[in-house]
């Protein structure tokens, strides 16, 4: 078309909604929020469906990630229901890291009868398996370390300079109240608000407010470090055993974009379709982009990797196409085999 056709009109007003809906994301706004800025933005772009079917799959991809039910948003969205991508490899790395140490560490506690095994158990099981599916494992479980040894150092002040004076179970509670205030402070703030998370839990996790006090200054003492070893214990395993960050992550990415164009010149597990084999192409190039920008990766283009792959993987579908049909004589059909194999070693 000419230079008017080159922009929609409703360009600028699906911009304006998408950051909106962007801007929600960032500050944890209500799903239905999040939804709405969508909505809007699919809305606007009535007059080009290719725009309005891309948006339509990203509402739906959002409502199923925010647990947000709607037929009506399914039924908007053409194609089949498809996965897009799993990360095998990361999944397979965790559940490493995270069974070979909880197997070493449960073979300590049976070994030693230590009275704090089952806290250390308890924290390292939690941090070392939610945590693997953070961006960066070993950078939350810096702050929530901090945030665990400042809730462990509160409990043990609360109960060894404050309860003692206590005369009623009520009084402990109120006693308790302001370390628990404490930590509203930090919370308040973007860059703290994981560690102070955690402040409260530790603190909770190691106050009994229960008279009499029983117990000594060692057991106490005991507990709060094995509460806190356990994401000490994890953040030793996030940096040691299969360290994950945005490079590596970007590296799995581009090996599984390699490994489907891999699998589907050798024909193995079926022909993909190309809107399916598409739509798992574009899902991983969008991660690639977005960890490429937060790891501040500049020695390669992942628009030029992801055309890249595309013109392979199209190519691949083409010869599969070809070779597939009614009409290939046999040498021809020789041919195709033969750079069918050629593309896979190239790839």
């Amino acid at each position: 078309g000419g230079p008017d056709e080159a922009v929609p009109a409703e360009a600028p007003g699906v911009a304006d909604a998408l950051l909106d809906a962007a801007g929600l994301l960032e500050r944890s706004a209500p799903p239905a929020e999040v939804i709405a800025a969508m909505e809007r933005a699919a809305a606007l772009a009535s007059r080009d469906p290719a725009l309005q079917d891309v948006l339509g799959r990203f509402e739906a991809s959002f409502r199923d990630r925010l647990g947000v039910k709607d037929d009506s948003a399914r039924r908007r969205v053409r194609g089949p229901r498809i996965v897009l991508h799993r990360d095998w490899i990361a999944a397979r790395q965790a559940a490493l890291r995270s069974g070979g140490i909880l197997l070493l560490l449960g073979a300590v506690w049976v070994m030693t009868g230590w009275h704090a095994g089952p806290y250390l158990l308890l924290g390292t099981a939690v941090m070392s398996t939610l945590f693997s599916t953070w961006e960066d494992p070993a950078w939350i479980m810096g702050q929530v370390l901090v945030g665990q040894v400042f809730g462990a150092i509160g409990a043990v002040l609360c109960r060894w300079l404050v309860w003692p004076h206590a005369g009623a179970e009520i009084t402990l509670v109120l006693m308790l109240m302001p370390f628990v205030l404490l930590g509203a402070l930090p919370l308040a703030h973007r860059r703290t608000m994981y560690g102070a998370t955690d402040y409260c839990m530790i603190l909770l996790l190691l106050s009994q407010p229960s008279l009499p006090l029983t117990g000594s200054f060692g057991q106490t003492l005991s507990l709060a470090l094995a509460v806190v070893a356990g994401p000490a214990i994890a953040l030793a395993g996030f940096r040691m055993i299969y360290p994950a960050d945005a490079h590596r992550r970007m590296r799995m990415l581009m090996h599984a974009m390699v490994h489907e164009l891999e699998s589907m010149a050798a024909g193995s597990g079926g022909r993909p379709r190309a809107g399916i084999w598409r739509a798992r192409l574009e899902h991983r190039l969008l991660r690639l982009v977005r960890w490429a920008e937060k790891s501040g990766e500049s020695r390669f283009s992942p628009a030029g990797a992801g055309l890249a792959v595309l013109a392979v993987g199209s190519a691949i579908l083409r010869l599969q196409e070809l070779y597939g049909g009614s009409g290939v004589s046999a040498g021809a059909a020789r041919d195709l085999e033969t750079h069918l194999d050629l593309t896979r070693q190239a790839v």
